[in-house]
């Protein structure tokens, strides 16, 4: 293992605490080179939809996080996606907006949380260097799927 074995942008989820833990610095002991040292914060600033369940009836602000718990309707029927045109599944998680979601439309679609993203498929290209989740159609990314979480 290579010292230090974490770094600044690192985080961790603390289960017990509901916490996300970022470190904000990382570097060798004075002591060892062998020692890593490393100081680790709650991360600020990570807005939670309250409460966490996603509710598509709510708009979503960019950078928010929601949980779909396994038995949401999202999950278990569906609604039609804005950006396919056809009925599909959200996968339960804990899930992040890349960018503002409009509540779902009167007749009932909705951005929905989907894996793979919207458009994705494509090699990364460009200068600055861009992916499948820096499409225009992608409106949420998966962090934890709620098997794993």
């Amino acid at each position: 293992m290579n010292y230090p074995s974490y770094r600044v942008g690192d985080f961790y989820w603390d289960e017990t605490n509901n916490i996300l833990w970022c470190c904000k610095a990382a570097g060798y002991s004075k002591n060892s080179g062998q020692s890593p040292t490393a100081l680790w914060a709650p991360c600020g600033g990570i807005p939670w939809q309250n409460p966490k369940e996603l509710d598509p009836t709510e708009n979503v602000a960019a950078n928010t996080f929601v949980y779909l718990s396994p038995h949401s309707p999202l999950v278990t029927t569906g609604l039609v996606d804005l950006v396919l045109g056809t009925l599909t599944l959200a996968r339960p998680g804990i899930w992040q907006a890349v960018q503002a979601v409009p509540k779902q439309t009167l007749a009932g679609a909705y951005n929905v949380p989907q894996v793979p993203l919207p458009g994705a498929g494509s090699a990364p290209s460009g200068s600055p260097l861009k992916g499948d989740a820096d499409g225009p159609n992608v409106f949420w990314i998966l962090w934890c799927p709620t098997v794993y979480c």
